[in-house]
C-alpha cells in the first residue's frame, strides 16, 4: 500500500509539475501544497508563516532609534526629523521608483544643499521649472528628473493645502490604516507600492501609532515576489496581485508585517542567479533551496518603486 501511495504522488507531480497553470485546488487533499511547482507541505508553510510574523512583530516592538535610509548621518537625521521636517520623509518616499534606494532617500538633503533651505515655506514658491533645475544641476538626482520635478512641485502644494503645509497631518490623531494609505495615494504619482511603503515605515520604523494595520499590504516588487515563490507560498509568474493577496491571507490583521524581512531576503542572499542559500535563515523551510529547483521569473530583473525599510528602513530598488 505504501508504494503504491508513493508511486501514486510521483504521478500527480509528474502531471501538475507540467503545467504551472494549474489550478492547487486540483491538487489532491494530502496535507500538500503545489505552490512554486514543489511539493511543499503546508506545516513548513505555517511555520515559516509563524517565523515570518514574529520577525516583524520583533520590529513593532522595538525601541526607538534614528532609522537608517542612506547610511548618510546628515540625510537620515533629516528623514527621520518627523516633527520638524516630516515633509522630508514624505517627498523621499514619492521619489523612490526607478533609481536605487539610497539614491531615492537621499533626495531632501541634496535639494537642501541645493536650494539652501528645506522648509516648506521656502520650496513652495519653487516652479516646476525650478525644481527640475534642482534635479538636473550641477549632477542629475534621479534618472527621471521631469518626472520627480512634477511630483515634487504637487507634493509641496498638496501638503500646504491639505495639511496646512504640515505633512505630520497626513498620519495625526491614530487614524485607520485605510486612511493613511489613501492619503499618500492621493499625491501625483503615488502607487500602491509607495503608500504601502510610507505606511509601513511609519508603522513600524517610526512607530507611528495608527487605529489597525490590515491595509498596509505587503509591497509586491521583484525581490518579495521572488522570495515568496521560492518559499512556497505563490506559483511561478504570480502577479502581484496574487503576491498581495496571499500575504493578506498569511496574516489579514497586517500583511504588510514580513515585507521588510522577505525584501531583505530578495535583495542580499535570494539573487535571481546564484542565491547564497547557505546563508539565508530560512533555508530549513524554504522549497528552494531544499531541492535546488530555480522557479522564479525568466523576466529580467528591473527597479521596483516602493520598499519598506531596507537599511534597515527603507526602500527597494534594484540590486
Amino acid at each position: 500500500m505504501a508504494t503504491r501511495d508513493r508511486r501514486a504522488r510521483q504521478l500527480w507531480r509528474t502531471a501538475y509539475k507540467s503545467d504551472a497553470r494549474r489550478s492547487v485546488s486540483r491538487w489532491p487533499e494530502q496535507g500538500m501544497s503545489r505552490a512554486s511547482g514543489l511539493v511543499h507541505s503546508n506545516a513548513m508553510l505555517t511555520e515559516l508563516t509563524d517565523l515570518l510574523i514574529a520577525e516583524g512583530q520583533a520590529a513593532l516592538t522595538a525601541g526607538n532609534g534614528i532609522v537608517r535610509f542612506t547610511g548618510n548621518h546628515d540625510a537620515d537625521e533629516l528623514l527621520n526629523d518627523l516633527d520638524g521636517h516630516p515633509h522630508a520623509f514624505v517627498l523621499a518616499a514619492l521619489v523612490d521608483r526607478q533609481v536605487k534606494a539610497e539614491r531615492a532617500w537621499m533626495m531632501p538633503l541634496l535639494i537642501r544643499q541645493r536650494h539652501g533651505s528645506f522648509e516648506i515655506g521656502d520650496l513652495e514658491p519653487l516652479s516646476e521649472q525650478q525644481w527640475l533645475s534642482l534635479l538636473r544641476h550641477p549632477t542629475p538626482a534621479h534618472r527621471m528628473p521631469e518626472t520627480m520635478a512634477r511630483v515634487l512641485h504637487r507634493a509641496i502644494h498638496r501638503i500646504r493645502a491639505q495639511y496646512s503645509g504640515e505633512a505630520a497631518q497626513i498620519w495625526a490623531d491614530m487614524p485607520p490604516s485605510a486612511r493613511v494609505v489613501r492619503r499618500f495615494l492621493e499625491f501625483h504619482g503615488a502607487g500602491p507600492k509607495i503608500a504601502t511603503m510610507a505606511a509601513n515605515i511609519l508603522v513600524r520604523g517610526f512607530h507611528v501609532p495608527l487605529r489597525d494595520y490590515r491595509y498596509i499590504d505587503i509591497s509586491a516588487d521583484v525581490h518579495v515576489d521572488r522570495v515568496m515563490t521560492r518559499l512556497g507560498f505563490v506559483e511561478p509568474g504570480s502577479s502581484p496581485a496574487v503576491v498581495i493577496y496571499a500575504a493578506r491571507e498569511l496574516n489579514p490583521d497586517f500583511p504588510g508585517i514580513f515585507d521588510l524581512a522577505l525584501w531583505n531576503v530578495g535583495r542580499t542572499l535570494c539573487r535571481p542567479a546564484q542565491p547564497r542559500c547557505p546563508e539565508c535563515h530560512l533555508r530549513d523551510l524554504c522549497a528552494y533551496a531544499r531541492t535546488g529547483k530555480d522557479v522564479t521569473r525568466l523576466d529580467k530583473e528591473q527597479p521596483s518603486t516602493a520598499c519598506p525599510m531596507q537599511t534597515p528602513a527603507c526602500s527597494r530598488q534594484g540590486p
